[in-house]
């Protein structure tokens, strides 16, 4: 019994069946007409996509599920092995331009509440060319996969992993840590214009005040870590 692959089944089909409910609620009810809500159904279509694609990878590198993949054509899985980065690079610009639009609400220098909402597709577009031009400098690297008869499924390429291991690793880690960096200053910056906003229009002498300002300090910290953690 592989007991991963079962827990992964049981989270995977509720999460896929949660997004695909965001999705279709977020399209068809009529209270869900904010930009931001146009911003996180892009968000879910794109986490959809990786989750899937994600999946080939995690069922043919299992002993109980690989050899059900023996047969499955070679493109699909060298295809997979490409997008996986791609998957990478895209969920995490995703992530940063939601920190980004919650950002551009606070500021005052235009309409940004008007420019997400009609300009979301193009903006998601573009974010999936960048997360391209992102992976391109390294695709040489990607680990394709490989059916190894001794053990029943499927593994890395060897002469990949002995050759552009090391290289694919570090360029991911620099990637990781520029998206860590700008979400961490997104943050900051949210929490600095909510606060200020707050000073301007309440006395911060007022108790409630304080406290309201030490919630939505705690809000925005919260959800700054999360992000960071995931």
């Amino acid at each position: 019994m592989d007991l991963l692959l079962h827990i992964w089944l049981f989270y995977g089909v509720i999460t896929v069946l949660l997004m695909l409910f965001l999705i279709v609620i977020f399209g068809k009810n009529k209270r869900f007409n904010n930009s931001f809500y146009r911003i996180a159904q892009c968000n879910l279509v794109l986490n959809l996509f990786c989750y899937f694609n994600s999946w080939i990878h995690r069922l043919a590198q299992r002993p109980s599920t690989g050899n059900l993949l023996q047969n499955i054509p070679r493109q699909i899985l060298v295809i997979t092995s490409y997008t996986m980065p791609f998957a990478l690079q895209s969920q995490s610009l995703s992530i940063v331009l939601l920190c980004f639009y919650r950002y551009s609400l606070l500021l005052k220098i235009w309409n940004f509440s008007r420019f997400w909402a009609k300009w979301y597709i193009l903006v998601y577009f573009g974010l999936i060319l960048s997360s391209i031009a992102i992976i391109l400098p390294i695709s040489f690297t990607f680990f394709p996969l490989t059916y190894d008869e001794s053990v029943g499924y499927y593994i890395s390429d060897p002469y990949y992993l002995q050759n552009y291991r090391y290289n694919f690793g570090r360029y991911l880690w620099y990637c990781c840590m520029i998206y860590l960096l700008v979400i961490t200053t997104l943050g900051l910056l949210t929490l600095y214009k909510l606060r200020k906003r707050f000073a301007h229009h309440h006395s911060s002498n007022d108790p409630r005040t304080r406290d309201m300002m030490k919630r939505v300090t705690l809000i925005v910290t919260i959800n700054s870590l999360l992000t960071l953690i995931l």
